[in-house]
């Protein structure tokens, strides 16, 4: 547990003020505001597409549900942090001793805000997890239990980390916003940003060797069509999810290098303009909008792919059975040809004579 620091101060400095007021702020807000209503716009979307159009394996299906339902909570979350960091900021614009925040009562929410990020990566996980379970054995089933199983595992691993992370507690310092703790060790932050990364490496590394390992069990039994099926469902899920773990590393690996940078070059940023330009390096947002538009996208280019297959089996049967309807009709025509218009010979004559 944290300790009082002595003589903290309870009323924002000039700079602070200027900080919490300033259009770099409020334009964070209003930009992560639209981000939030396009990500709950498309999740509605995603959410009737997958209940109408079976595309994905059951267990796969719940967990990338629970994923989208996930991404919109931290939507809703981070955006009431910061509006609620922005009302304070304009109601009490010229008041610096009731503009800024506490850790005390801003606890509940930066822990809650750690919670449901642990929760977006083990998710995602969870997803990695269901699909080497498929790709391991073919044969075995994909239902929903699994996918609820696998879902209430991720909260407990989140959990577990976010009580190990936020064991210290609350401290006596001031914050701009409930999103970020102030006065925290440089290294502390660094390595927990790193782990987020080293897990979803390792997810998106198993993920890319079993679509890589289905990939190449599909060129096996090519004529049992019941397998061939099953192992191209497994290879769109797989692709699917490594695409959005792809996603994943490239916003939460974006988010790393800016704060490093942040970090390294804070004393030619100026302390006026650090607070906030650390809201503008959080891409977690971007993440959440990302994963609708994957599973859009992906599924729209697995109905187009299933479409061809389709048209593609309709004319090889359909040439298959013109193909036998004519060799027939050549073979009747001709039998009657030959029955109608054979040479009339007469029957030879038998003579028998009696003696």
């Amino acid at each position: 547990m944290n300790v009082s620091t002595p003589g903290f101060q309870r009323c924002a400095t000039e700079n602070e003020m200027i900080g919490r007021t300033a259009f770099l702020f409020q334009s964070n807000v209003y930009t992560n505001n639209i981000i939030a209503i396009i990500t709950w716009t498309l999740t509605v979307v995603v959410l009737r597409k997958l209940y109408t159009k079976s595309i994905f394996p059951n267990s796969t299906l719940v967990l990338l549900v629970a994923s989208l339902a996930v991404g919109s909570i931290h939507e809703f979350l981070y955006g009431f942090i910061q509006n609620w960091s922005l009302l304070r900021s304009l109601v009490y614009w010229d008041q610096p001793c009731k503009i800024m925040f506490n850790e005390y009562e801003c606890y509940p929410f930066y822990t809650a805000n750690i919670f449901i990020r642990l929760l977006m990566i083990c998710t995602n996980c969870a997803i990695t997890i269901d699909r080497l379970i498929t790709l391991s054995n073919v044969g075995i089933k994909s239902t929903a239990q699994r996918g609820i199983v696998l879902f209430i595992l991720s909260i407990l691993v989140s959990v577990g980390v976010c009580m190990y992370m936020t064991s210290d507690g609350p401290n006596d310092n001031l914050q701009s916003n409930c999103f970020q703790r102030q006065g925290r060790n440089i290294d502390e932050l660094t390595t927990q940003i790193m782990i987020y990364l080293y897990i979803i490496a390792i997810c998106l590394s198993l993920n890319t060797i079993g679509w890589f390992i289905s990939w190449r069990n599909l060129k096996k039994d090519k004529f049992n069509l019941a397998v061939q099926m099953s192992k191209q469902e497994s290879i769109n899920s797989s692709l699917v999810v490594t695409w959005y773990l792809v996603s994943q590393i490239i916003f939460l690996g974006l988010y790393s290098i800016l704060i490093y940078a942040v970090i390294k070059l804070k004393d030619v940023i100026g302390p006026l303009l650090v607070t906030n330009v650390v809201l503008w390096c959080y891409t977690y947002t971007y993440a959440c909008m990302f994963l609708p538009i994957i599973i859009l996208t992906s599924t729209k280019i697995i109905s187009l792919q299933r479409r061809e297959k389709i048209n593609g089996l309709t004319k090889e049967n359909q040439n298959e059975n013109q193909k036998s309807y004519f060799d027939k009709l050549d073979r009747s025509w001709s039998q009657g040809y030959g029955n109608r218009y054979a040479p009339n010979v007469p029957a030879p004559v038998v003579c028998i004579n009696s003696s």
